[in-house]
């Protein structure tokens, strides 16, 4: 994997550097041009730099800060994401910008991590169709060794690009670019197919995803791409953090409160829980809930401040219930209905053309 990685610091406009377990560092030419300001002689100081900055987040429990580069007089303040790219802590692919701190500056930020999302989506999808051709046959018969390997490959992409869309939706929600297509479905198929690709990664855990409580079909008017997302997010982080033998529960509350209007998709599940101190920060973009665990455990820290900004922007609200030792459940709230052309909860929708709003 890490060869196809420096394939793509090669492609990408925006400074990343990848840092592998060993202590080596590639840097692509904007990640050179960014830091050649303060690291002015040769590479390695910027080399040296950056593997200063991948311990010391490791080491904080945490996979972003702002940190400042500096020699002698010359210092930037740079933001330090870090996105483990295998099922543990290394190789690690580092994204570097100058930390900011206005609107005009979220809005470039936006801009290019659209860019960065195209340039790295288009290489991924055709990886990911090589790859689908060759574990399926096409090519060939494959041995025991070679289909674990490809597999193991086939997941890492997908991870990379569940990277890649988590950082686009943080920078677009930051630069009030998110756009919410409210759409009249059935939901039960979208969360059946999520749901689905979601028991591979509980059967390698070795835990039961229990979605039996979920109804036949379920109409609602939302972006079901984006549900489906917080379904994911949510589901996923639940079996990262469950261990072993134990399980991940989702099911559907069609009347959360007296209202009758909202409806709920609860994620529960029995694994370690949060206390109160990681409850109140178990939002804030890039934290890592389990402190003790987060460095074993591949993930962004972003996940579930995605699914609260998404679950707001369908004006609805996501809340998280968790007791240590006894596990931890997460609802996400949600409008039922629009009110442009329904005529109620127990009717057929009227047919409309999807509605977009953007926050």
């Amino acid at each position: 994997m890490p060869a196809d990685i420096r394939k793509f610091l090669r492609l990408v406009p925006v400074p990343l550097a990848l840092v592998e377990a060993d202590g080596t560092v590639d840097l692509n030419d904007p990640g050179r041009d960014l830091l050649r300001g303060v690291f002015t002689e040769t590479e390695a100081g910027a080399s040296h730099w950056l593997q200063a900055a991948v311990t010391r987040l490791y080491a904080a429990g945490c996979t972003r800060d702002t940190l400042t580069a500096r020699r002698g007089d010359d210092a930037l303040a740079l933001d330090v994401h870090l996105a483990p790219l295998g099922d543990g802590p290394w190789p690690v692919l580092v994204a570097v910008s100058p930390a900011l701190g206005d609107d005009g500056a979220q809005e470039d930020l936006a801009t290019t991590v659209s860019t960065l999302s195209h340039e790295l989506r288009t290489p991924l999808t055709s990886m990911k169709s090589s790859l689908k051709l060759v574990v399926g046959g096409d090519t060939g018969p494959l041995n025991d060794d070679q289909r674990h390997f490809l597999a193991m490959t086939l997941r890492n992409i997908d991870r990379l690009d569940r990277l890649v869309g988590d950082l686009l939706d943080t920078s677009r929600a930051d630069a009030g670019r998110l756009v919410i297509r409210h759409e009249k479905l059935d939901l039960i198929p979208a969360l059946t197919e999520c749901l689905d690709l979601q028991s591979e990664a509980a059967r390698r855990a070795d835990l039961t995803l229990d979605t039996v409580s979920l109804p036949a079909a379920f109409m609602a008017e939302v972006d079901t791409d984006k549900v489906v997302r917080m379904v994911s997010n949510v589901v996923s982080n639940a079996i990262k953090y469950t261990p072993a033998g134990g399980w991940v529960r989702v099911w559907l509350e069609e009347t959360p409160d007296p209202s009758g209007d909202m409806f709920a998709l609860v994620v529960e599940d029995n694994g370690p829980g949060l206390d109160a101190a990681a409850q109140a920060k178990i939002f804030d973009p890039y934290h890592r809930g389990h402190d003790e665990q987060a460095s074993d455990i591949p993930g962004s820290g972003l996940g579930l401040h995605i699914t609260k900004g998404l679950a707001e922007a369908h004006d609805g609200q996501l809340s998280l219930f968790s007791e240590v030792g006894r596990g931890t459940s997460v609802w996400i709230r949600l409008p039922r209905y629009r009110s442009v052309g329904m005529t109620g909860p127990d009717r057929e929708p009227q047919a409309a053309d999807p509605t977009e709003v953007t926050i």
